[in-house]
């Protein structure tokens, strides 16, 4: 995976985990969906799709360890 988009993919998880400590579960992902979709008009859906392909794969790396 390309450094940048690793690297995106981190800071997103982190953006995450900061708003489902802030507020509950379901809100947070009520704004993730949000952020997504503005994601997906500003760059196209495939890009979205990858963002959150590559936040899934870090993710399930985190998890083997």
């Amino acid at each position: 995976m390309d450094y940048m988009r690793e690297c995106e993919a981190r800071e997103w998880i982190t953006r995450y985990r900061k708003k489902t400590r802030e507020t509950s579960k379901g809100e947070a992902m009520d704004w993730w969906a949000k952020t997504l979709l503005d994601i997906a008009k500003k760059r196209g859906q495939a890009s979205a799709d990858q963002l959150r392909d590559n936040m899934n794969r870090l993710k399930n790396v985190n998890r083997q360890f």
